[in-house]
């Protein structure tokens, strides 16, 4: 790997994350008081990228963010949290999409408002290209025209493809081909005819369907596997799944074996839920091998 190329970069959209926790969902015409809110970066590929970063790889992102301060204020962020933000592109007179997320102490059940923005669609750059046939792992989520052209040049490049198969999207099939690793959320397998039957029908030589509290379920070549959720303290699920996608890409980078990998992303998960946003709470290394090592 040459001195400017990174262990992983991601193709994805940040998002404004607004999140206030509650008592209580609301009803219709209630008044709640906040118990705790946060504006944070969000977005499924960069919050997946930010916590590869935390875990100590090298990430870069790619993708479009509106005008005004608060998108400076996303890359920013990122940078911040280690990850190259150069293949972040800003469209001053557009509006970058917000999510307001509603959390009810106590359960952690979620509503959620969410602005998809104005932005217009990436393109893939010449800058883009090197930046992934350099990479050692490309990660994507939305399959939009950019990610589907990202994922074939990775594949053609010999650059192993995540994907975060997390909300349906009729796009999809013209990514699956592809991708080497799908991870996949309990809401898309059940699009396929829930967990069991998805766990066949999903692309990649591996695959795997994260179920909540449920734990996980997946395939690999040398057959299939299942895993227990790690107990923890749940303050928010938020991002969760986008650290579980980053975590496992960067073990995988690590040289573990894909049950092995997604072991090491459930438990980093499982750290970030105990915190407000996807962002806030995102574990280290360390954090993650104690929690691994942790007597049952």
């Amino acid at each position: 790997m040459g001195e400017d190329a990174f262990d992983i970069v991601g193709i994805g959209i940040p998002y404004t994350d607004v999140l206030v926790r509650v008592s209580h969902l609301p009803a219709a015409d209630e008044a709640l008081r906040v118990l705790e809110r946060d504006v944070q970066g969000g977005g499924k590929v960069p919050t997946a990228c930010a916590a590869a970063a935390h875990l100590g790889v090298r990430v870069a992102v790619m993708g479009q963010v509106g005008g005004g301060p608060r998108a400076a204020g996303l890359a920013a962020e990122l940078a911040a949290g280690g990850v190259d933000v150069a293949g972040l592109r800003s469209q001053p007179d557009r509006r970058g999409p917000l999510s307001v997320i509603l959390i009810e102490a106590g359960t952690g059940a979620r509503s959620i408002l969410w602005d998809p923005g104005d932005l217009a669609d990436h393109t893939l750059t010449d800058a883009d290209r090197a930046r992934i046939a350099a990479a050692r792992c490309l990660l994507v989520s939305e399959p939009f025209p950019a990610a589907r052209e990202a994922a074939a040049w990775a594949r053609a490049h010999g650059v192993t493809v995540v994907w975060d198969a997390d909300v349906p999207d009729p796009a999809w099939p013209g990514l699956a081909a592809s991708v080497d690793h799908c991870v996949a959320s309990a809401a898309f397998a059940a699009t396929l005819g829930g967990p069991e039957l998805a766990l066949r029908r999903l692309p990649g030589s591996v695959a795997i369907i994260t179920l909540g509290g449920d734990g996980l379920i997946g395939r690999t070549p040398a057959g299939p596997f299942r895993l227990p959720a790690f107990a923890v303290e749940v303050v928010d699920t938020t991002g969760a799944g986008d650290v579980f996608h980053g975590a496992y890409a960067a073990a995988l980078l690590r040289g573990l074996e894909p049950a092995a990998a997604a072991r090491y992303a459930s438990a980093a998960a499982a750290l970030k839920c105990r915190s407000l946003g996807g962002r806030r709470g995102l574990p280290s290394h360390a954090a993650v091998r104690a929690l691994l090592d942790r007597p049952d």
